[in-house]
């Protein structure tokens, strides 16, 4: 199998669920991640708990030409370690790095990503308790005057996919400091994997709700301080990491399905209509999507070597007789 993989986690090899955002200020690109703890020797699934967000920035242009000559976090098995935008320390890695980059066998072609290459640059300041605090699925908005983080909290570090779940809001000036701002009040106790997309006047926030289905659900808000219950946004198969984007001229939504990527299409972004077929089967998990300039850049996570780690990848979308494929 070919992997487009732009960037590897340098201290546990496991980059997951990424997105990414572009800084107004400067240009620079940041991406955050679950920093999965993918080389733990650790019981059942405690190495996907007690988990940070992940931050790795690019200083070059968002699109072609990060090839692997010049992509440290794919040449070496892992990314620059650079001074850190977080902490300003420079960080150690603890990947040993390859002949050949990749183990297992597995074919490495980059040919989209950032010119750049990716430095790793932390983890994210957020509050942190060691053995009881879980971070997943960043989502990163801007809204006209500052940053905002969505990100999955679970109560403890557990061996099993257990414990309470809920969505905390951040709020940022510049991607780097992070001020708490509380959960978003869902009234369900295992919600994951929020998105969010502007409305004409708001925002609307979709999450996997596994108390009800697995299923993809919304609440929508005007001030990022009071919340409207929503419905289902979709209900035909369970599902999580829930992306939505405008893309071609219409709404699209798609979904990790652990057979790739489902994809919904919509004009009102309520409504969505399932697509036939999946997108990059037997390969992509929790992906975001980046529209800049007419192109559209689906940066997802995979499992090379088929164990637990992961790494980040990106390929070029395009909208073609009315469907999502790749370009």
């Amino acid at each position: 199998m070919l992997y487009n993989i732009i960037f590897r986690d340098p201290v546990f090899d496991g980059a997951a669920d990424p997105t990414v955002i572009r800084r107004e200020s400067d240009g620079r690109y940041f991406m955050f991640y679950t920093q999965r703890r993918a080389t733990l020797e650790c019981s059942g699934v405690e190495w996907a708990h007690g988990t940070k967000i992940g931050v790795a920035v690019c200083d070059a242009a968002f699109g072609e030409g990060g090839g692997k000559e010049n992509n440290p976090s794919v040449s070496k098995g892992a990314a620059l370690l650079d001074s850190s935008p977080c902490t300003g320390e420079p960080g150690q890695s603890m990947i040993a790095p390859t002949e050949t980059g990749i183990a297992g066998g597995c074919t490495v072609k980059t040919k989209t990503g950032c010119a750049g290459g990716w430095r790793y640059a932390g983890t994210a300041e957020l509050p942190f308790t060691e053995g009881k605090t879980t971070y997943w699925a960043p989502e990163v908005i801007f809204d006209g005057e500052n940053y905002r983080m969505f990100v999955s909290s679970v109560d403890g570090v557990y061996a099993e996919w257990a414990g309470k779940a809920e969505i905390l809001q951040f709020v940022s000036p510049d991607l780097v400091k992070w001020t708490p701002l509380g959960a978003i009040p869902i009234d369900s106790p295992r919600v994951i994997d929020a998105c969010a997309f502007p409305l004409p006047d708001g925002w609307r926030l979709w999450y996997k709700d596994e108390a009800r289905g697995s299923h993809t659900y919304y609440i929508d808000t005007s001030d990022f301080r009071e919340w409207r219950p929503g419905g289902a946004a979709t209900s035909d198969v369970d599902q999580e990491g829930p992306n939505v984007f405008e893309f071609g001229g219409r709404y699209w939504l798609i979904a990790d399905v652990w057979d790739g990527l489902a994809v919904y299409a919509s004009d009102d972004l309520t409504r969505f209509e399932r697509q036939e077929g999946n997108l990059l089967r037997g390969e992509a998990s929790h992906a975001d999507v980046l529209v800049e300039d007419g192109r559209a850049w689906l940066v997802y996570f995979c499992y090379p070597e088929g164990d637990r780690r992961s790494a980040v990848c990106v390929r070029e979308l395009k909208v073609e007789n009315g469907s999502l494929t790749l370009a």
